[in-house]
């Protein structure tokens, strides 16, 4: 359970994703682990909370998400994976540098994969606001965060039914970092 309190979550999480390859490697080609395992370690990552598990957790989603990238041939990282991918800088890290640096790695590399959507746009706000209107400006109104204005190479591979937000009509405002319908 990710939301959990549990401690050594993230531990467990990735502990079975790597009994999983294992099994995988052993010929169980119905184990072979896709974006939505990595996913699930990562999402579990974000939501460690316990300060002993933390740094574990943080360098337990790195792993995922590198070994995602490296790994998957015919899938990348999908616009949930950035999600919780900003949520794990979000909620492991200290505001700063070092957690801007990666939360803006992680943008572009979401926008590079044409994986934003609005739970991204949300999610980078909440990781690093003035670094989510830095790297807004000129594309969208900063109070009023109209995912319609994106650049449509940005979200052109999204698969989650909110690939083009003209479609739901969905708008993030910056200041509530909710959605509004």
């Amino acid at each position: 359970h990710a939301k959990s309190r549990q401690q050594g979550k993230a531990k467990r999480a990735w502990d079975i994703l790597c009994r999983q390859k294992d099994s995988f490697k052993n010929g169980n080609l119905d184990a072979r682990p896709d974006v939505f395992t990595y996913t699930s370690v990562i999402n579990g990552c974000a939501f460690s909370f316990d300060e002993r598990d933390k740094a574990d957790a943080l360098e337990i989603a790195t792993k995922a998400m590198k070994e995602l990238q490296e790994s998957l041939r015919t899938e990348s990282a999908n616009s949930f994976t950035y999600v919780s991918l900003l949520k794990v800088y979000s909620n492991l890290m200290p505001v700063g540098a070092e957690r801007d640096v990666l939360v803006e790695k992680a943008f572009r590399e979401c926008c590079k994969d044409g994986q934003v959507n609005s739970g991204v746009i949300t999610s980078l706000h909440a990781a690093a606001p003035k670094l989510a209107s830095t790297l807004l400006h000129g594309v969208v109104n900063s109070d009023d965060l109209n995912v319609d204005r994106l650049p449509a190479e940005w979200s052109r591979n999204v698969k989650d039914g909110r690939r083009r937000p003209s479609q739901s009509r969905r708008r993030v405002s910056s200041n509530s970092h909710r959605r509004t319908e």
